[in-house]
């Protein structure tokens, strides 16, 4: 069955409060006396946003949807013809509170279970890589364009109070609760995204997030100075005990802070310094599993020069190797 269209809230008759972030609005399609209503029905979140619609059937108190889901001791809510997006939106739901909308129009969530913001992003085709003619240009920076899935990236990098809430390693954010968690390898990174239901973000899913919609060296444009980066050869860099605290700085033009500097990133995939001028590199989804134990790092950080943290840039180190400037933020993957 074909979607409805949304209900206006000049069309509502009943508005009942679901989630402190979710509301249900429905309208009177057809009184079918003593058998119940047809109704139209649409969940909204907090912002306005219609995230579920479609018809029901009333019976007594119930609506009973086409087909429908269980969404805990709750409402029974109608299924769209879209089955993905209404699975997307319901693991949501679950999961995460809903924050609205940020400043660049994107929706952020913060996951009820350890605090942390994600932001969500769209997916779709992208550019990612470099062209022959940008600076400092490396190997395994092939220009390609590349198919992505909606998914969710951690807004900052994972701070010492995230690490000790889901791994219980509260000595270690006694102090500096709010910079980022450092010294970790890949598997520790693993570790805490397996124990919290997170995925570390793939590499093309990392650049697609740090690019935000830009196709210069960096999402600031040609250059980075202290108000957006903390990289070395800036006089912020001399000025700060580094790394700096995970919301410091300007965020890109997606919300997301320091993917530019501050301390290097693990990513999901293994390292493989051909793999960008793959056919597999091009997706849909594209992670590298050739190669391991070593695997892609990306952003540079304090200790690195601009051209280690450009948007295409990629390296790999051993997947059981820690340092002081290497950390992580996570993804969420959505079905």
């Amino acid at each position: 069955m074909a979607a409805v269209p949304p209900v206006r809230s000049s069309e509502t008759d009943d508005v009942g409060a679901i989630q402190p972030q979710l509301a249900l609005r429905q309208r009177q399609i057809e009184n079918r006396g003593f058998m119940g209503h047809i109704i139209e029905v649409e969940i909204v979140d907090r912002d306005g946003v219609g995230v579920i619609r479609g018809i029901g059937e009333t019976r007594g108190r119930a609506i009973v949807p086409v087909a429908c889901v269980g969404l805990s001791l709750l409402l029974v809510v109608m299924v769209v013809a879209n089955h993905r997006s209404l699975s997307r939106e319901l693991e949501l739901w679950r999961r995460f509170e809903s924050l609205g909308r940020n400043r660049f129009g994107l929706r952020e969530y913060r996951h009820r279970a350890t605090g942390i913001v994600f932001i969500y992003l769209p997916g779709g085709d992208t550019w990612l890589g470099s062209p022959q003619s940008e600076s400092e240009r490396a190997d395994g920076e092939e220009l390609r364009r590349v198919r992505l899935s909606p998914f969710l990236l951690a807004k900052y990098e994972t701070t010492r109070a995230e690490w000790g809430v889901v791994m219980g390693e509260s000595a270690s954010v006694e102090e500096h609760r709010d910079l980022p968690v450092t010294d970790v390898n890949w598997n520790d990174c693993a570790a805490f995204c397996s124990a919290a239901g997170f995925a570390l973000p793939s590499d093309a899913q990392w650049e697609y997030a740090c690019r935000a919609g830009s196709s210069g060296q960096f999402a600031f444009g040609e250059t980075l100075d202290e108000s957006c980066a903390n990289v070395s050869g800036t006089s912020r860099s001399a000025r700060w005990e580094p790394p700096l605290p995970a919301q410091s700085l300007v965020p890109n033009r997606f919300g997301f802070h320091h993917l530019h500097g501050n301390v290097r990133e693990w990513c999901e995939d293994a390292w493989d310094v051909g793999f960008a001028s793959s056919e597999d590199a091009r997706g849909p989804d594209p992670v590298c599993r050739g190669g391991m134990p070593f695997r892609v790092i990306r952003g540079g950080s304090w200790v690195d020069p601009p051209s280690y943290c450009r948007s295409a840039f990629r390296s790999g180190y051993h997947e059981r190797l820690s340092l002081p400037y290497i950390g992580f933020r996570p993804a969420f993957r959505l079905r």
